[in-house]
């Protein structure tokens, strides 16, 4: 017993290793199961994010795609692969913010429950010959589970973030904007939050949608 128990711990321990030493590198033709589900040679290059979904992958990436225009090319690529990228259900969590023709690239943000998450922006590239090139971008699988119904309603999220701009010592006459919900990734604890995100002129402030502890703000004509 001793025996199989202290085998055990030896495979988890290579195994953590193996992904530490992967997350973040970029790894030049790789093999195996990638070679065989995008076909050998087709993958230039790979990276891998820390939650061990793909961050980053290059090469001629069609395989087994049968639409025809682009954006429905980019949700089949996400659908064949979407174990990859920690996906269930990519036309539903990917949400399309700008297709730009020269150079060909769709830009997506994840959402869970039509909840945006900040930062998760995702490009997906074309060659000439109108073939995927290369996808980039975050991803949060770990969004799924997550609460979507916040405590504090968006009235009292507005009157937090109308006493919080007088901290900003504007002079303007403040204009609110927007307030929506989105999920943002914790600096403290590095896990996803519930915010609600408040526009007020050219602020943005964030309120914990769960507690309603104010989490800061910032000037987007600074950024």
């Amino acid at each position: 017993m001793k025996i199989l128990i202290l085998t055990a711990l030896i495979i988890t321990t290579i195994a953590l290793t193996a992904i530490s030493q992967t997350a973040g590198e970029y790894i030049h033709n790789p093999t195996g199961a990638i070679a065989e589900e995008f076909g050998e040679g087709n993958v230039a290059g790979i990276r891998y994010a820390e939650n061990g979904t793909v961050k980053t992958i290059n090469g001629k990436l069609d395989k087994g795609i049968t639409a025809v225009e682009p954006l429905d090319k980019c949700y089949e690529f996400f659908e064949l692969h979407k174990d990859l990228f920690g996906l269930v259900n990519p036309r539903e969590e990917l949400k399309l913010i700008t297709a730009l023709e020269d150079p060909d690239i769709y830009k997506f943000r994840q959402c869970y429950h039509e909840i945006e998450i900040a930062r998760s922006r995702i490009d997906v590239s074309f060659n000439r010959d109108g073939s995927i090139s290369g996808v980039s971008g975050k991803f949060f699988p770990e969004v799924r589970g997550l609460s979507t119904s916040p405590s504090i309603s968006n009235e009292i999220a507005k009157q937090k973030a109308f006493g919080a701009y007088e901290n900003t010592k504007s002079h303007a006459k403040p204009n609110l904007h927007s307030i929506e919900l989105i999920f943002v990734k914790d600096k403290e604890n590095d896990r996803l939050a519930l915010i609600w995100e408040v526009s007020i002129n050219h602020y943005r402030f964030w309120l914990d949608a769960l507690s309603g502890e104010e989490k800061g703000f910032f000037d987007v004509a600074k950024r």
